[in-house]
């Protein structure tokens, strides 16, 4: 539900569900993403880069952890931390469109400091 009510932009219905999911056995792991995702779009990038770090923890290699967390590092403007994880990211996953749509977002962010 938390999800779902994540997805139709009903952020604050949706942390509770969110939240409690995140301490069921079982579906910890994506309660815990989409918690990060929920932090993203609400602007706590500090928040969603904490949450996504410990998820990297146990799943290493996952694209969408590692690509969200780039986006959350641009956006906290830790740019040298975001240009490793995009670098990751690019191996994983080559030629993504959403990766270079965040390289292009550091590039940006590069050329205002």
């Amino acid at each position: 539900l938390g999800r779902l009510l994540l997805e139709c932009g009903r952020g604050t219905e949706a942390r509770p569900h969110l939240e409690a999911a995140a301490r069921a056995e079982g579906q910890a792991f994506p309660a815990a993403f989409h918690l990060a995702v929920l932090a993203s779009h609400e602007g706590r990038h500090g928040e969603a880069i904490s949450i996504l770090e410990q998820l990297l923890r146990v799943q290493p290699y996952h694209v969408d952890i590692r690509r969200t967390l780039a986006w959350n590092l641009v956006h906290a403007g830790q740019l040298a931390r975001a240009e490793e994880e995009l670098a990751q990211v690019e191996k994983l996953d080559p030629g993504d469109p959403e990766t270079a749509a965040i390289r292009g977002s550091l590039e940006e962010r590069r050329g205002e400091a």
